[in-house]
Parts: structure tokens; sequence; C-alpha cells
């Protein structure tokens, strides 16, 4: 009984952390792409920022790079409760599924960074 109730506590865990970091991820590179877009739109008209669209381009590249990372956790968090829920023996594969699913919005982080620095040395003041 009480293996049991904490295997049920570590997959509502893995669901929550899961969720958690998808909906944030999600949030942070989805809006960046549109903040990026919105920023063009405005200074295209102005004379005085610059910018280079080859890395303004590849800052949005990352940050759908960024998604594709958030969908491979939605992925994950699918399987991991699909199997979660359906498993009377033992979740053998809860680490590697955590890691993964944990991997996942941290490399998507880091592939927002990575776009927010690409996006901020592709623009300068004249």
């Amino acid at each position: 009984m009480s293996d049991d109730f904490h295997y049920q506590a570590t997959a509502g865990l893995i669901k929550d952390l899961g969720m958690f970091a998808i909906k944030s991820m999600l949030t942070l590179n989805a809006g960046a792409i549109v903040v990026i877009l919105t920023f063009l739109a405005n200074i295209s008209a102005s004379d005085i920022i610059v910018f280079d669209i080859e890395r303004i381009k590849c800052s949005v590249y990352s940050f759908m790079l960024g998604l594709c990372f958030v969908a491979l956790a939605v992925g994950v968090t699918y399987t991991s409760a699909q199997r979660a829920v359906t498993a009377n023996a033992q979740y053998r594969g809860l680490p590697l599924f955590l890691f993964i699913q944990m991997s996942a919005p941290i490399l998507s982080f880091v592939a927002f960074l990575a776009g927010v620095g690409t996006a901020v040395t592709g623009v300068s003041q004249l």
C-alpha cells in the first residue's frame, strides 16, 4: 500500500513539474517571437536604430527551437502520465522520464537566453 501511494505521489509530482515548465517555457518563447516581430515593425520606420536581419532571424530560430523543446516536454509528460495510469508494476522508467521531462524545459530556457542574446547584439543605435 505504501509503495503504491509513493508511486502515485511521484507520478503526480512529475506531472505537476512538467506542466509548470511547459507553461512557463511556452509563454516565454512564443512571447519572445511576438515581441521581436512587434519591435521590428516599430523600428522599421526609424532612422536612428539599425538592425542586422540575420541576427534577428537567428534569434527567432532560437525561440522556435525553444518551442520544439517544449513540444518534446509535452510528449514526455503525456507518455509519463499514460504509463503511470496504466502500469500496475513498479514504474522503472521514472528517473529517465523525470530527467527528460525536466531537461527539455531547461534546454528551452537556454534557447530563449541564446535568442535574447542574439537579438540584443543584432540591434544597434546610430
